[in-house]
């Protein structure tokens, strides 16, 4: 589960555009 967190916030950071749509 925290692998997957942190995974998610890095593809946040990465793609900030995908996030807001």
């Amino acid at each position: 589960l925290l692998g997957s967190v942190s995974q998610y916030v890095v593809e946040q950071s990465k793609c900030p555009v995908l996030v807001v749509k």
